[in-house]
């Protein structure tokens, strides 16, 4: 049966939270050069998870909370929020820290297991927002990266959910469509 709230889905990183400092002075940590995140794509898949657990883990507190979205999800009244985070799960609990000292309500937390590391970001948050989508009316969702948006919108598509995306950057936050 479905549920007749919304449900509203927001990614972390550099979407809720613009984590790239906290990126960057991790990278300079263990690289002894500081990287931005198109940098750090660019490295094996193994320091890419070094240097974002060190990124979440002692540098999260150089995270800046994305103040229009929070605005945005304060004034969401009848919706559940869930933070869809393509980050490793052994990083919950400093991720979780930084939502609760910003006063966050977030009533749904999803990070990925050992074995869904490496499933593509944006299919992996497909596959996710698939299975959960069902049980609402309709889903909102805020993403830094126009492909992981693709992803959602082909895995809720059809499914009698109504849908809006936003593309969230530094300066804006705009529709992209349904």
């Amino acid at each position: 049966m479905r549920r007749n709230r919304k449900l509203i889905v927001v990614d972390f990183d550099n979407t809720l939270f613009f984590t790239n400092r906290a990126s960057f002075l991790a990278s300079k940590e263990l690289l002894s050069r500081g990287l931005t995140h198109a940098g750090i794509h660019r490295l094996p898949e193994e320091i890419r998870r070094r240097i974002y657990h060190l990124a979440a883990t002692k540098y999260g507190r150089h995270s800046i909370l994305n103040n229009a979205l929070r605005r945005r999800l304060a004034r969401a009244r009848d919706a559940e929020i869930m933070i869809l985070t393509a980050r490793h799960n052994s990083s919950d609990a400093h991720t979780k820290m930084l939502l609760v000292k910003h006063g966050l309500n977030i009533s749904k937390f999803r990070s990925r297991s050992e074995s869904e590391m490496n499933i593509d970001d944006g299919q992996w948050k497909g596959r996710v927002i698939a299975r959960i989508a069902a049980g609402y009316q309709e889903v909102e969702v805020y993403e830094d990266k126009r492909g992981n948006i693709g992803y959602m919108r082909d895995a809720i598509g059809g499914r009698g959910v109504r849908a809006t995306f936003y593309i969230v950057t530094p300066r804006s936050i705009r529709k992209v469509g349904g």
